[in-house]
This record gives C-alpha cells, sequence and structure tokens, in this order.
C-alpha cells in the first residue's frame, strides 16, 4: 500500500511539472516599430501555440498554431497584405499539407480549391479559376499523380484543348491566365516525363 501512495505521489509529481511549464511571450518588431510577430515560447524556446505574423502595415500576414516540439501543426492562414484571405489549410506534424486547402485571389474570389492526402500528396480533384470566379481547369490526382485533366475553359467558360491524359496517359497543355498556350507536357502513369 505504501509503494503504491509513493508512486501515486511521484507521478502526480511529474505530471504537474509538466502541466505547469510556464510559456513566455515573444514579440517581435519592425524597425519602425510595429508589430512582426507575436506568439509564445516554451522553457527550450520552441515556438508553442498560437502564432500570428504582420504586414508593417499592422494587417495580419499569417496565422499557424505549433505543437510542444516547435512543429506547425493544424490550421494554417495566410492573408493578402490588404488583409484578405490568401490561403488556409491544415499542416500534419511533419510539416505536410494535409486536408482540403483553398488560395485566394486579393479580390477574395477562389484562385484554387484542392486536397492532400495524408503524406502531402494531390489528391482527388483540383479545381483552379480565373481572376472573375469562372472556372479554369478540373484535375483529377490519385497518390500524388495527374490522372486526368476533366475540363479546361477559356475565361467565358468555353472549353479549350486540355490535351490527351486519361489514366494518367496522354499529354497536357498548360495556358497562362491571358489564354495563351506555354507548352504541352507528356505525362505516363501520373507523372510529368522529363
Amino acid at each position: 500500500m505504501k509503494k503504491t501512495i509513493i508512486i501515486s505521489t511521484i507521478m502526480l509529481f511529474i505530471n504537474l511539472s509538466y502541466a505547469q511549464e510556464v510559456y513566455k511571450d515573444y514579440k517581435d518588431f519592425y524597425k519602425s516599430g510595429k508589430l512582426k510577430t507575436l506568439g509564445k515560447l516554451t522553457n527550450n524556446n520552441n515556438e508553442v501555440g498560437e502564432w500570428k505574423t504582420y504586414y508593417e502595415n499592422g494587417k495580419i500576414a499569417t496565422i499557424k498554431n505549433y505543437n510542444l516540439t516547435g512543429d506547425i501543426i493544424g490550421d494554417w492562414k495566410q492573408y493578402h497584405k490588404t488583409g484578405g484571405l490568401k490561403s488556409i489549410g491544415k499542416i500534419n506534424n511533419n510539416g505536410k499539407l494535409i486536408g482540403k486547402w483553398k488560395w485566394y485571389y486579393k479580390t477574395g474570389y477562389i484562385k484554387v480549391i484542392g486536397e492532400f492526402d495524408e503524406n502531402g500528396n494531390h489528391n482527388g480533384d483540383w479545381m483552379f479559376f480565373y481572376p472573375n470566379n469562372t472556372l479554369r481547369k478540373n484535375l483529377y490526382y490519385k497518390n500524388g499523380k495527374l490522372m486526368e485533366v476533366i475540363s479546361y475553359f477559356d475565361i467565358k467558360g468555353n472549353p479549350i484543348n486540355k490535351g490527351t491524359l486519361i489514366n494518367g496517359n496522354g499529354t497536357v497543355r498548360y495556358y497562362n491566365l491571358e489564354e495563351e498556350f506555354i507548352e504541352e507536357i507528356i505525362y505516363i502513369d501520373g507523372i510529368e516525363k522529363k
């Protein structure tokens, strides 16, 4: 019985010592004196919890979260200098992008929507949009491999030549935002042929 009480007391003391770790506030400033970074540090000087970075104009630049070992994990948000959301998604404890991610134009319209698997590979449908919010292209990935160009449109919504890619084999035609043809790339088993 005494051994059980002693062991329980020791375990309680160990747990309390970990639970009572005091985090230090961290702030960094631009030369102008404006706030640049705000967060907390562990006793080992690892970033922990929510961290915010700011543009010199005072607008938020990023919001990210760190675990106790200083690895970025969980929600990640990045903002344009004008204050609008630039990207949002999640990061796993290996630093890889996971789950659904969205990127935005400065206007607030969606630029890209896609999903990453647990290993950080592109997976499923990836949709790209023009700045006027019309669908530009829809690509299908499987385990990080480009399997199909489902659709490709000009800025008015008219279909354009997407190439021949089916089941990861064929060509993909690429265009810039002005709809000018850039190049055609060959894919074999979903991987770009070099």
